[in-house]
């Protein structure tokens, strides 16, 4: 991954709200999180060159069970304030944990493969934007900017709503 921006430190009030947003049946917290994002990335240095915002992919069991995927809801919003388009060129094909659960290095094994290009998706020579909630250690955010490097992406950089 080239660059890792965040709007926020995965402070209070930011775990409640996400917890409310991904687990509590309170997806209307989503719209205000996607607004916070959007208005720190617009202010953010360093992705001028963007071609388009990728979401990180949930599996679909974890999706179906969530009703929605928070990575989508958050590029959503960057999109409105930005006008860059959303491309979700990424499939999750292996059901992982949760990430949090683990350390760096046992997040990094349990990721590899766990994401792939989608089918009749073009990044090949693309400048590409992953967004997430939450970074960590960033394993799960260069995993995917494997995936996408693999399938001919000029640059992977990301922004998340907050970093931990």
């Amino acid at each position: 991954m080239d660059l890792l921006r965040a709007a926020f430190l995965y402070r209070d009030p930011l775990p409640r709200l996400l917890y409310a947003f991904k687990y509590a049946g309170r997806p209307e917290i989503g719209r205000t999180l996607a607004d916070w994002t959007a208005a720190a990335f617009l202010r953010a240095q360093g992705f001028a060159d963007a071609d388009a915002l990728v979401p990180v992919p949930l599996h679909a069991r974890r999706q179906r069970h969530r009703g929605f995927n928070q990575a989508l809801v958050l590029a959503q919003g960057l999109s409105r304030a930005s006008r860059l388009p959303v491309l979700e060129a990424l499939a999750r094909t292996r059901a992982t944990l949760p990430q949090w659960r683990f350390g760096r290095e046992d997040r990094l094994h349990r990721l590899e493969g766990a994401f792939s290009p989608r089918t009749g998706v073009t990044v090949r020579g693309r400048s590409l934007i992953l967004v997430d909630d939450v970074a960590t250690t960033g394993g799960t955010l260069e995993a995917c900017a494997h995936a996408l490097r693999r399938a001919g992406a000029r640059t992977v950089k990301a922004f998340v709503l907050a970093r931990g």
